[in-house]
């Protein structure tokens, strides 16, 4: 069995950053701002914010700990967290 800690990771994978709001009276006004990951072999600036692929995969990581108690939300903005460096000109 091989232990978590070797296991391969893929090299594609960004870190996505979601945001959702839960429509109930308790959480009126809240927003919650979350993170999970992506897997995508293409370049990250095809993935532009809140297009579908992130939508999808920011409603797999949110179902997973909504969909049990019932809980309705509006996904209301997804986007990658990463920054490209550039060539620093001196």
């Amino acid at each position: 069995m091989i232990s978590k800690k070797n296991q391969y990771k893929n090299p594609f994978s960004y870190k996505l950053i979601y945001v959702f709001r839960i429509n109930d009276n308790d959480h009126a006004e809240c927003l919650k701002v979350g993170d999970t990951s992506i897997d995508f072999e293409g370049s990250p600036e095809t993935l532009t914010p809140s297009c579908n692929l992130l939508n999808v995969a920011a409603n797999v990581r949110i179902n997973q700990y909504t969909s049990t108690a019932g809980i309705r939300y509006d996904l209301l903005y997804t986007e990658l967290a990463y920054f490209k460096l550039t060539e620093r000109k001196v």
